[in-house]
């Protein structure tokens, strides 16, 4: 993957088994070999540094805490807990004590940014209001400014995540992906979406920044997304950012060549920096 322009990044292990009398010494050990063996590659094959994704333990879900000791100096390394707090274990509101911990836990390596690989819970929850557990997550996300991806997109028929489909291969929990499947007869078919928890995942974002984000944050009530940056270099790099609606209005400052393309459902807004410190709110246009 050294030359994989399509490889954005390197998880080395996912929710490693670091547990009972395994210390945490150990886990440490293993990913500073991992980050060396993995730069090493990138240099033979001339390739360039790819993100280095590393997780806590798997317990991490569970109790909220517990990065494993600092191993490295590497700029190129991303925390990545993942933040189950309230869906894992006793079901609530999402943990925000989690999103300050994976931060606080991130400093001590070098401060670096924090990914939520995994996050989610039964889709059942997702009712539209604002403090259901999807759309205040979300908040959280925005608010500690870090990035994250949804367990899952489509579990298939037996998968031992979804007893519901399979009573015998796993405890009861349920199916936790945005595809409902029909899984009678032995089957495993698509058969639509859950529409609920579609439009509270359906969220404007700011996808890439000139210089340093330092805010992207979405209103789902209003629709609207606000985003921040500074220290961007004049016409270098570029702003891009998705809206889910073709009725879209913006309003930009520091920012110029304007450009607008449909994505999917939604539009796909780009910028150029005039320098400095930037902004841009966009609303979705509601009214006819």
């Amino acid at each position: 993957f050294a030359k994989d322009s399509a490889v954005a990044g390197i998880d080395i292990m996912n929710e490693p088994g670091q547990i009972g009398t395994i210390p945490a010494s150990a886990l440490s050990s293993f990913y500073a070999r991992s980050v060396d063996a993995i730069r090493r590659g990138e240099r033979k094959r001339k390739g360039f540094r790819h993100m280095i994704f590393f997780e806590p333990s798997v317990l991490w879900s569970l109790i909220g805490s517990g990065a494993p000791p600092p191993f490295t100096d590497d700029r190129g390394i991303v925390y990545s807990p993942h933040l189950y707090g309230g869906s894992i274990g006793a079901e609530g509101p999402p943990s925000e004590t989690s999103f300050q911990t994976a931060l606080s836990e991130a400093a001590s390596f070098g401060g670096a940014p924090v990914v939520t690989g995994e996050w989610g819970g039964n889709p059942a929850r997702a009712t539209g209001e604002p403090d259901d557990y999807f759309l205040a997550h979300q908040a959280l996300q925005d608010k500690y400014g870090i990035g994250a991806m949804l367990w899952t997109w489509k579990q298939s028929c037996g998968d031992p995540h979804a007893a519901t489909n399979d009573p015998g291969t796993a405890p009861p929990l349920p199916p936790w992906n945005v595809f409902r499947m029909d899984c009678t007869n032995g089957g495993n078919r698509i058969v639509g979406l859950d529409q609920k928890f579609v439009k509270d995942l359906r969220r404007g974002y700011v996808r890439r920044a000139p210089g340093r984000l330092v805010r992207s944050t979405w209103d789902p009530q209003e629709l609207k997304l606000v985003g921040e940056g500074r220290g961007a270099k004049r016409n270098q790099g570029r702003l891009e950012v998705f809206v889910p609606s073709d009725k879209v209005r913006f309003s930009p400052r520091g920012l110029r060549a304007f450009k607008g393309v449909p994505l999917g459902k939604g539009t796909l807004l780009t910028f150029r920096p005039k320098g400095g410190k930037w902004t841009l709110r966009a609303t979705v246009n509601q009214g006819r």
